[in-house]
């Protein structure tokens, strides 16, 4: 309560927002600038990794 916590920075929000993929760098940037943001899936079934791995099976390999 007195040590203001919720004013510190949030080192790992710092870190994903320098990350590679563009959702995860929008995402953490947005929390830190507390910005709302909005995703239309539903996050408990839609980041799985077995969902990944079907994504990931399924997927159609790119022409060269």
């Amino acid at each position: 309560m007195y040590s203001k916590a919720e004013k510190s920075q949030l080192y790992e929000l710092v870190a994903l927002a320098q990350h590679s993929h563009p959702t995860v760098r929008l995402w953490s940037q947005n929390l830190l600038d507390d910005k709302p943001f909005s995703y239309k899936g539903d996050p408990i079934l839609d980041f799985t990794i077995s969902n990944f791995l079907d994504r990931l099976a399924y997927k159609d390999p790119k022409s060269l």
